[in-house]
């Protein structure tokens, strides 16, 4: 029998198969938001406000009088701001190839190689957010104690149990071979020695990715301290007294500071637990001094304040001690950032880009709330068809109490 050739919607469909496949932390996002957007064509810039749920304080008296509270949400914006395209061509010759040929041969390194651009664009968005364990020294192998850290503050924030914690294959390796024996059901042990996989323990389900963030040092910080109390709604903090042989604050780089705690989601009441600023962008540091940029807005509780967006217990005060996480790390040190987050933190919408009805070959597909469009230009001179894979998508942390991270070993 006569091969048949490949339609446009066989070759987009196995793209969008592979890519789901391959793709690892898009499984801990919601994808419910992509309907939000305009699905005739959606354009680069796109945005939608997702609303946070609302806190409300209690009382101990029967009288609420001047005790009623606004019941005003808090939003975050989700932008679709990203666009990842692969281009590809193929001859005519090429598309009397039976699918599974065709897949393994041209749409599967596209689409994983697709895939791992995602995540990584995840995975950025993870690094400046959440809350960052301390360990004791990053020139150690990761220890199980260490993860549970990571599920131990989720859990005090009540995120989802469905939790997964992201580790670079060095780590996840190390993380295995010290502690085997205490992962998994008997059934499960074997994949922990033939692939590496751990599965879940401890409250988090582990997952190899090489598409974790890696940061490299500039050198130490051994003291720091803030220039000014910083004002509520605050998105950068002054400091100044750095000491030590580093030249830039990094971003994805994590500082506590004296007085400035986690706080329970529900009371708002101080936990006895340091909370961490992660800068989200680098810093030059001059003179002693620098401004360290933070995702989310600082806000404590106080006169006025929505409530929904309290973070932290206390605002960063004048003369407060500064301490860097990671201060001990020289220069050129380098390791990658293990995260670990609840399902649902994270927010990521592709939406339907446009179908110009230039060729005959456009094709658009939807799957788990993943849009994907491949179209073809064809060249008559050389029978080879010019394809375009193009993914149209924004990323947002929503919940950044549900999402935590440590520093691994240095490579």
């Amino acid at each position: 029998m006569a091969n048949v050739l490949l339609t446009i919607s066989d070759i987009t469909k196995e793209a969008l198969a592979v890519f789901h496949e391959e793709c690892q932390l898009i499984k801990s996002c919601t994808r419910k938001y992509e309907d939000r957007f305009n699905r005739t064509g959606a354009a680069i810039g796109s945005s939608v406000d997702i609303r946070k749920p609302v806190r409300y304080n209690v009382t101990n008296s029967a009288d609420i009088t001047g005790a009623v509270q606004s019941s005003e949400e808090s939003v975050v914006t989700l932008s679709v701001n990203k666009r990842k395209v692969v281009g590809m061509d193929f001859s005519s010759e090429d598309l009397t190839l039976h699918i599974d040929d065709f897949s393994a041969r041209f749409i599967r390194p596209a689409a994983a190689r697709l895939a791992r651009e995602v995540d990584l664009e995840i995975a950025k968005e993870i690094l400046i957010n959440g809350q960052r364990v301390a360990r004791a020294t990053i020139t150690n192998d990761v220890s199980f104690a260490d993860c549970t850290a990571t599920n131990a503050i989720l859990a005090q924030q009540f995120a989802d149990p469905d939790r997964r914690i992201y580790l670079d294959a060095d780590n996840n390796a190390s993380v295995v071979n010290a502690n085997s024996g205490l992962f998994q059901s008997a059934e499960l042990i074997s994949e922990q020695y033939e692939k590496g996989v751990m599965q879940t323990s401890a409250g988090l389900k582990f997952v190899n990715s090489e598409s974790i963030p890696l940061i490299t040092f500039s050198g130490t910080i051994t003291a720091a301290d803030v220039v000014l109390t910083a004002v509520s709604g605050a998105t950068s903090i002054a400091l100044d007294g750095i000491t030590g042989t580093a030249t830039e604050i990094k971003k994805g780089q994590a500082f506590s500071i004296a007085g400035v705690n986690m706080i329970d989601p529900e009371t708002l009441e101080a936990k006895p637990k340091a909370y961490t600023f992660i800068a989200s962008a680098d810093a030059t540091i001059s003179a002693g001094g620098a401004t360290v940029s933070v995702a989310n807005p600082i806000v404590a509780n106080g006169a006025g304040v929505n409530l929904s967006t309290v973070n932290v217990s206390a605002l960063p005060a004048t003369n407060a001690v500064v301490t860097f996480l990671e201060g001990a790390a020289t220069a050129g040190d380098s390791a990658y950032v293990i995260q670990a987050l609840a399902k649902d933190s994270v927010a990521f919408a592709s939406v339907d880009l446009d179908l110009p009805g230039v060729s005959k070959m456009e094709g658009r597909e939807n799957y788990d709330g993943v849009s994907m469009r491949i179209l073809k230009v064809y060249d008559g001179q050389t029978d080879i068809g010019i394809y375009r894979l193009d993914l149209l998508f924004g990323v947002k942390v929503l919940r950044p109490e549900f999402v935590t991270s440590m520093i691994g070993k240095v490579v």
